[in-house]
């Protein structure tokens, strides 16, 4: 019986760290993730942010990310996504498109993008996903994650 008591703690402990947002701070690599997060209409801005500590010599960034618009509430939003690191765009310089045609369905784009480090060398990195939506639908709610892992050239 305590062993059962003990798997059921456990499983409402694991249940309980998830959260609406998270992420992780390292050496050489950062990740957040970000539920019901409101996408700005129009213009570029903010969604969530990754960090690292510092840039190491020799190395590049690679960037994934992914949006998903699942709140089944419209049609015909466009939602475009890219990242930044420290203010700076990406390779390639394209964006991600994430189209939601139908109202009852869920939508998903994902991109890889990638940064020579040489000029953020010794520097904490801040890795941000832009995004925006172009919207005739009537919600404006994603989930988001993104992953910076440094690499070896």
């Amino acid at each position: 019986m305590r062993a059962i008591a003990v798997v059921v703690g456990m499983i409402w402990m694991m249940a309980s760290i998830r959260a609406d947002a998270a992420s992780i701070t390292g050496a050489n690599s950062g990740f957040a993730s970000v539920q019901n997060a409101t996408v700005s209409i129009g213009g570029d801005a903010p969604l969530i942010t990754a960090h690292i500590t510092s840039a190491v010599a020799g190395r590049v960034l690679v960037v994934h990310a992914m949006i998903v618009d699942n709140q089944f509430g419209g049609s015909g939003q466009l939602y475009t996504f890219y990242p930044l690191v420290n203010g700076v765009g990406l390779e390639p310089s394209s964006i991600a498109f994430v189209y939601s045609p139908l109202p009852s369905g869920v939508a998903t784009g994902s991109g890889t993008w990638w940064i020579d480090l040489a000029p953020f060398v010794g520097s904490p990195l801040d890795i941000t996903l832009m995004a925006a939506v172009s919207s005739t639908g009537l919600g404006h709610k994603v989930d988001a994650s993104i992953s910076a892992i440094q690499q070896v050239k």
